[in-house]
């Protein structure tokens, strides 16, 4: 049985026991919280202990639900984009015309082109208009990710508790780093070649929705080891099999 069953599935739901109460911690606080239930999951299914595994991932996804309804979003997903953003997992996205919401780029004519070609969400005039989704899908192609997160980084947005996720574009851990300091959770969606499946890694809320995506395309989602998103990417091309799922 895979973890990513453990963590996803719907098979049972069985009375948690007591746990400590998050009600007095911050945002920032939450966030850590809910990645430690998170890591706390993963050993517990590591070592076949699924029941607790299941008590854990139900209250994770009770605070995760409560947290998207303290905010009042409306949107599941905000979008950064370059390029072919209509061909990446971000254009696949079966519920993209009620999920998106703004579409941001390095200019507004851009933006539009982009919702345009996505059939769905609405071009943005500012990258601050992505304060209005939970969840922000990153892509671009190579020679232009450091202008669009330069844009990111000069942004007036909230991030603690924001998700942030670079969908099919290659890893800048430097750039998970510093967004993860401000309060954001990131990981990395990407397709690898392998039908059927996509490369997730990252921590905190951003995992998770990574994980979501890949429910939503009807993809098994293989999690790469922390940080090791450049090794698995040449162990696919060497064929070693690397994959954690």
């Amino acid at each position: 049985m895979s973890l990513i069953a453990i963590a996803e599935g719907d098979y049972v739901t069985v009375t948690a026991e007591p746990e400590e109460s998050d009600e007095e911690l911050t945002p920032a606080q939450r966030e850590q919280f809910i990645g430690d239930l998170e890591n706390r999951m993963r050993e517990a299914a590591r070592k076949f202990e699924f029941e607790k595994a299941a008590q854990l991932r139900d209250r994770i996804k009770h605070l995760r639900a409560k947290d998207v309804a303290a905010l009042g979003f409306r949107f599941k997903y905000g979008v950064l984009g370059a390029g072919a953003v209509a061909k990446s997992l971000i254009g696949r996205l079966p519920a993209k015309t009620r999920d998106l919401g703004p579409v941001s780029a390095v200019s507004f004519r851009v933006a539009s082109r982009i919702a345009n070609t996505l059939r769905a969400g609405r071009a943005a005039r500012t990258v601050n208009e992505l304060n209005d989704a939970p969840v922000i899908l990153f892509h671009s192609p190579q020679d232009q990710v450091e202008i669009l997160l330069e844009i990111l980084r000069s942004a007036e947005i909230r991030w603690t508790g924001k998700a942030l996720i670079f969908c099919d574009c290659d890893d800048v851990p430097g750039a998970r780093a510093h967004f993860q300091d401000k309060g954001a959770s990131t990981a990395v969606a990407k397709q690898f070649g392998i039908p059927g499946r996509i490369l997730v890694a990252g921590n905190g809320a951003a995992l998770t929705a990574a994980h979501r995506i890949a429910r939503e395309l009807k993809l098994k989602a293989v999690e790469a080891l922390p940080g090791a998103t450049d090794l698995f990417d040449a162990a696919v091309t060497l064929g070693v099999p690397l994959l954690r799922h």
